[in-house]
């Protein structure tokens, strides 16, 4: 089980530019439909949070303009193989996916919904899931990371949010090498 995550003033979470050039490719790969999938990794301390493998959305995802559904039969073997070959230091953080042609990259209320279900689900052992979005085009996509938290909501919300910080550490490999699986 990770860390308790208290609510600092700034969180920061790494991607590596290889990590991070894999999520495109698959989002571009799936333009102008959604994409997605799983995000991996550690809390290093309450303010720091490495995301350590980025899962796609498996071979029998359902791609949509507006929305996307993952094959989750593949991602929990996915999601388990991860855990398991990291003897437990590399845990489910949340999800990621794709907003085609958005100008931003805030939430819609069906993200929320889908981050209070991950927090209100015990097996995911998650109680403040991330969720990043890639939005934009091929070319040019923005990441925005959010994270969902316990606490008071107005009604017209699902859950409580805040804006997280990002940072793209250099890989061993080039992101420009990176190996599109798609």
């Amino acid at each position: 089980m990770g860390l308790a995550v208290p609510e600092p003033q700034r969180v920061l979470v790494t991607f590596s530019a290889e990590l991070l050039a894999q999520a495109k490719c698959e989002v571009d790969a799936t333009f102008p439909f959604e994409s997605g999938g799983v995000l991996m990794g550690s809390w290093q301390s309450p303010t720091d949070v490495v995301v350590r493998a980025v899962i796609g959305p498996g071979p029998q995802a359902e791609h949509k303009l507006f929305a996307f559904r993952p094959d989750l039969t593949w991602q929990h073997e996915q999601i388990a193989s991860h855990y398991l070959q990291s003897e437990g230091t590399v845990t489910y953080l949340g999800d990621w996916h794709s907003h085609p042609r958005a100008e931003h990259g805030r939430l819609s209320y069906r993200d929320e919904q889908a981050l209070y279900s991950i927090m209100s689900t015990p097996e995911a052992q998650c109680p403040a899931p991330l969720m990043a979005i890639l939005w934009g085009a091929p070319d040019a996509w923005g990441l925005s990371v959010w994270q969902a938290l316990r606490g008071w909501v107005p009604p017209w919300r699902k859950v409580r949010l805040r804006s997280l910080h990002c940072a793209v550490a250099p890989s061993p490999k080039s992101a420009d090498s990176a190996i599109c699986t798609r």
